[in-house]
């Protein structure tokens, strides 16, 4: 299962929504979201 497909799982059966979401921006990790720390490994290239 994908990050997306997961996030939206979740959302889906804690509040009954079904709509589009981003799994990185969803998701953290010691307090940051996965977007930010997947920016910051690209910034570190």
């Amino acid at each position: 299962m994908s990050i997306h497909a997961a996030a939206r799982l979740a959302q889906s059966r804690t509040t009954g929504d079904n709509h589009r979401i981003t799994g990185s921006t969803r998701w953290k990790y010691q307090g940051t979201t996965l977007h930010i720390l997947q920016q910051r490994l690209r910034a570190d290239r």
